[in-house]
C-alpha cells in the first residue's frame, strides 16, 4: 500500500500531541491500514473536512467507553452518558487536533483550512469516493480509537 506520509504524519502528530496534553496520557499509534468504514458500529464519529492546497477528510471514530473517558478527562468530572456537552467536548477535541495538524502542515509550507466538525452517532457506513482512506489506531491506557485520513493534493493525483 503506497501512502504519502507527508499528508498523514501532520494529522497523526496533531492527535498524539493534543490527546496526550488534554488527557494527560501517553499516546501511541498502531499499524496503519486501509480503512473499512463499513464497520463503524455504535460509535461517535466526528468528521472534519480539509480544504486548501490539499482536500479530504479526517474521521475520528470512538466507541462510547473512549468518548466517556476522554470527555471525563477534559471536563474533570465522571461522564457516563452522551449528551450535548459531551458531544461538544469531543468536537472541541477534534478542532484542537486539526488546529495542531494545520500548524504541522504549515511548517511544510502547506496552507489549509478545516470545516467545522460534524458529529454522528450510531451504526453507519461511510465512504470517500475520490481517495483511499487510511486508518491509524490511536492507543492509550489500554483503550483505542480510530483516526481515518483521506487527503490528497487538490489538482493532482
Amino acid at each position: 500500500m503506497k501512502v504519502n506520509v507527508e499528508y498523514i504524519n501532520p494529522v497523526v502528530t496533531g492527535v498524539v500531541n493534543v490527546v496526550s496534553m488534554v488527557c494527560g496520557v501517553e499516546v501511541t499509534t498502531g499499524k496503519l491500514r486501509l480503512a473499512d468504514m463499513s464497520k463503524t458500529k455504535n460509535a461517535l464519529t466526528t468528521l472534519v473536512g480539509i480544504t486548501g492546497q490539499l482536500h479530504g477528510q479526517v474521521i475520528i471514530v470512538m466507541h462510547m467507553d473512549v468518548v466517556f473517558d476522554i470527555a471525563s478527562r477534559m471536563m474533570y468530572t465522571k461522564v457516563t452518558e452522551l449528551n450535548d456537552i459531551v458531544r461538544s467536548a469531543i468536537s472541541e477535541l477534534s478542532n484542537m487536533i486539526m488546529g495542531n495538524s494545520l500548524t504541522e502542515f504549515s511548517k511544510q509550507g502547506v496552507l489549509l483550512d478545516i470545516t467545522p466538525p460534524t458529529s454522528m452517532l450510531g451504526t453507519m457506513s461511510l465512504s470517500v469516493s475520490d481517495s483511499k482512506m487510511i486508518c491509524i489506531p490511536i492507543l492509550y491506557e489500554g483503550r483505542e480509537f480510530e483516526l481515518n485520513i483521506a487527503v490528497k493534493r487538490k489538482d493532482i493525483e
